[in-house]
């Protein structure tokens, strides 16, 4: 199966990596789906999604998952719509898992809002009582 961003959407999308190989970046999105994601959504949306990558290429989209995925807006107004302020956005970009419990958060509250899932899980992030404040 295959992980729900690649190597390439990963260095366009996030911080800049620099010369990082691609397996080691795959196998960082692999840890970060299994022990960050997967807990949460579940695993029979996670399942739905890792299938989603794969079907896109068939021509038959789902488009629920796809806005998952992909992003983009489904709340025409509301907390969720609102830009984010630039202080709000530095801090976010400068504490990384607290910027991915934000992006998860609102992924939540998407699936809800499609009935996509009912309930989500506790994160359960087994660090070792370490606390990532800045990477690079």
């Amino acid at each position: 199966m295959k992980n729900l961003i690649t190597t390439a959407e990963l260095r366009k999308l996030g911080r800049p990596i620099g010369k990082v190989a691609d397996d080691k970046l795959e196998a960082f999105i692999n840890e970060a789906e299994q022990l960050h994601i997967k807990p949460i959504i579940g695993d029979k949306l996670y399942l739905d999604l890792q299938k989603e990558v794969e079907v896109v290429e068939d021509g038959e989209k789902n488009e629920a998952l796809q806005l998952l995925l992909n992003g983009g807006t489904y709340f025409e107004n509301g907390d969720f719509s609102d830009r984010l302020s630039s202080k709000e956005r530095s801090d976010a970009y400068n504490n990384t898992l607290e910027a991915a419990n934000a992006f998860l958060k609102e992924c939540l509250a998407y699936c809800r809002e499609k009935e996509l899932i009912t309930s989500a899980g506790k994160p359960t992030a087994s660090l070792g009582g370490i606390y990532i404040k800045k990477i690079g």
